[in-house]
């Protein structure tokens, strides 16, 4: 008897039995192992079929090949479970192997990530590189402009200069004090005739301080627009920033002492007539410095009234 292949058994059989045979050489018992609904194995034995053998011999020689039978089935026994056994080492020698690369993968993966987050650190960083050497050469364009701003505005201190003389001053100093000695032996009414004299000399030296600045800076001013090549309306702008700097390093004081000084030079003691005069004088003057001047006035209230 020997066992059927796949191949011929019939589709229709049932192969989810197992048939055998016990026997002890004299009795045989018919064995069947089936599966249940459960999956669970449950056999089936037949009854005993008694052999009678009539000579001794012969039942030797079947305990002999039957011996043969089961050492051949034990043997394969073994083979079969050295081959699960070397199945289960190969199976678990895989699952270690596929531990190993889920680990791997893992580590990729997180690597991957942060490169990721590494590259669009970098474009942020170049973004932000590039806007701050977008903003070094602006600066740099920009600390040259002023470079040139100053290297003009020196050259324009000699033309916003006022050059009065510290003796002008000291004698502007004496005038006051002079002034206010005599302040207390003065009537009410002299008193405000010398406030009116003394508004009107202040404008008038105004106005001709005012002249001579302006022609002085007329003569700079197209001298430093033939040597730098700009427009008249840049070199105004520059002589005004250097007017108000120069404005700025006199005291309110040292102005009043000017102004007092030029106003004492003349007669204090003037008669209505020479008042309305003085008036007429003053609007004619401002009308000449007007007309006489080839630009227009930069219009700069200085401290102590004057005008520039």
């Amino acid at each position: 008897m020997r066992k059927r292949k796949t191949d011929e058994i019939d589709n229709g059989q049932d192969v989810n039995r197992v048939f055998g045979i016990i026997t002890n050489v004299s009795e045989w018992y018919f064995m069947e192992c089936s599966l249940d609904n459960e999956g669970k194995p449950s056999f089936k034995l037949s009854e005993p079929v008694t052999i009678v053998y009539k000579d001794e011999n012969l039942q030797a020689k079947v305990e002999k090949i039957l011996g043969h039978i089961v050492w051949i089935l034990e043997e394969a026994q073994k083979s079969v479970e050295a081959s699960q056994s070397g199945i289960k080492s190969y199976i678990a020698d895989l699952e270690s192997k596929n531990a190993e690369l889920k680990n791997k993968n893992m580590q990729l993966r997180q690597i991957i990530e942060k490169n990721t987050r590494h590259d669009a650190e970098n474009a942020k960083h170049k973004v932000r590189i590039e806007e701050l050497e977008k903003y070094s050469a602006d600066i740099s364009a920009k600390n040259n402009l002023c470079s040139v701003k100053k290297e003009e505005i020196s050259e324009l201190t000699a033309v916003t200069s006022y050059g009065i003389p510290d003796s002008v001053i000291d004698q502007g100093s004496f005038c006051e004090q002079h002034i206010a000695d005599n302040a207390d032996t003065k009537s009410l009414e002299d008193k405000k005739t010398d406030s009116f004299l003394d508004e009107m000399y202040k404008k008038k030296i105004s106005n001709k301080i005012r002249q001579r600045s302006r022609k002085r800076n007329s003569k700079k001013m197209k001298a430093l627009c033939d040597k730098n090549k700009i427009g008249e309306k840049k070199a105004r702008g520059l002589i005004y920033d250097e007017v108000v700097k120069q404005d700025s390093k006199f005291t309110n004081d040292e102005i009043q002492k000017i102004m007092d000084h030029f106003s004492n030079k003349s007669s204090i003691d003037l008669s209505n007539d020479q008042k309305n005069n003085s008036i007429n004088d003053d609007t004619s003057s401002q009308t000449d410095v007007s007309n006489s001047s080839g630009y227009s006035s930069i219009g700069y209230q200085g401290r102590g009234g004057i005008t520039y």
